[in-house]
């Protein structure tokens, strides 16, 4: 049995079965995963902002993107970077990072990062650009929130 908590009532709730299930069987085994916090609202944009302004640099640096299944054997397909192309790339990195954010499909879901989690990754793909094609940005910020 897999429980997810939440909020206060949902701890509550918890613990109200864990002593439930102990006063009836009078051995359980219970196992806690730490997720951390969801990335937040003002993270999600500023992925999307991220994603967005390095498509940009990249292009005015002239960098052509390549598929990133195929930038490791060639570089011969050349196409101007979108903020779509550069979150794959982001997301390329975040499920080799953390394979448990990758859906049944196969596919990395930002959506399952913490806050955390969505930190780490974007320092790494960060340093990434900047090494491979010297182009790399502050994370953004979003005015207002």
């Amino acid at each position: 049995m897999t429980e997810t908590v939440n909020s206060d009532q949902g701890l509550e709730d918890v613990i109200s079965l864990i002593r439930q299930s102990y006063a009836e069987f009078k051995y359980i085994d219970v196992d806690i995963k730490i997720k951390g916090k969801a990335r937040s609202y003002k993270q999600n944009a500023a992925l999307h902002k991220y994603c967005d302004e390095m498509a940009f640099k990249l292009n005015v640096a002239g960098v052509e993107y390549v598929s990133w299944g195929q930038y490791k054997q060639s570089k011969g397909i050349e196409s101007l970077w979108t903020m779509e192309l550069f979150k794959g790339v982001f997301k390329d990195y975040a499920g080799a990072m953390y394979p448990e954010i990758i859906d049944k499909k196969g596919e990395p879901k930002t959506s399952k990062l913490n806050r955390k989690q969505m930190t780490e990754v974007y320092e790494l793909v960060n340093e990434r650009m900047s090494v491979i094609f010297g182009q790399g940005m502050q994370w953004p910020s979003i005015e207002g929130e």
